[in-house]
């Protein structure tokens, strides 16, 4: 339970990064309100990614749970085995640059060419020893936010990889 209340805390703060309030469009995509015609369904994780998939990049049986806010925390049972947090919403506010602001790691954000129209990650610590990865991706009108939370020492390159890999993945979907 408090593995999946790390996992739910961290993608509302990546929420919420998407979410400055700021008006203004970002330099490299512009925000429109859509209309009628063209609204878009927001991305449930639970319902479109499956938990073969998901385990398979996080090397293990994970079990799919979806959070209040739509959004799907996979946890193994290990509590120590890396876990994934992904949720998606309509880009609005902010957009996508505004979500580098919802990195809530100590490490620096860093673009990913070739997922989606846009990503970026950061892996780093979230007030424990082990590393973490989070990041975020654009598909079209959809912001998706992915979460790694680990327990067991993974070095930067492993987090890294399951991060970017979970993202490739969700991009697929959304």
């Amino acid at each position: 339970m408090r593995r999946t209340s790390a996992v739910v805390a961290v993608i509302l703060l990546a929420l919420l990064g998407g979410c400055s309030g700021s008006d203004s469009p970002s330099p490299d995509r512009t925000t429109r309100a859509p209309d009628a015609t063209d609204q878009v369904a927001e991305f449930r994780p639970c319902q479109v990614l499956s938990a073969k998939d998901v385990g398979a990049i996080v090397g293990g049986t994970v079990t799919a749970d979806e959070d209040p806010n739509g959004g799907c925390v996979f946890n193994q049972e290990d509590p120590r085995a890396p876990s994934a947090g992904i949720s998606g919403v309509v880009d609005v506010g902010g957009g996508f640059e505004a979500s580098r602001g919802g990195n809530a790691t100590d490490g620096k954000v860093a673009d990913v060419p070739g997922v989606g129209d846009d990503a970026w990650i950061a892996i780093g610590r979230t007030g424990g020893a082990n590393l973490q990865g989070q990041g975020a991706v654009a598909v079209g009108d959809q912001l998706v936010n992915v979460t790694v939370l680990q327990g067991k020492g993974l070095d930067r390159a492993a987090v890294k990889e399951m991060t970017i890999d979970l993202m490739r993945l969700a991009a697929s979907k959304a």
